[in-house]
């Protein structure tokens, strides 16, 4: 996935998440029904033929106390 293929998955989440009227979105890898969450990377698998990953999202909405 390029840097910018990736800027619009983000960019898409923050819009469904302003339409759900949430302020923020949790994803983690979902991969073979295993979640592995980090601040930093996810989880990407290569094969002979395509590579690809999963995401597991969830809106949410912070509140500031």
């Amino acid at each position: 996935m390029s840097r910018n293929e990736f800027s619009y998955l983000i960019a898409s989440y923050a819009r469904r998440a302003k339409q759900l009227g949430a302020n923020a979105v949790n994803i983690v890898s979902y991969y073979r029904k295993v979640e592995t969450s980090s601040t930093t990377d996810f989880e990407y698998h290569s094969g002979a033929v395509i590579a690809a990953f999963a995401l597991k999202d969830e809106f949410v909405m912070l509140v500031d106390e």
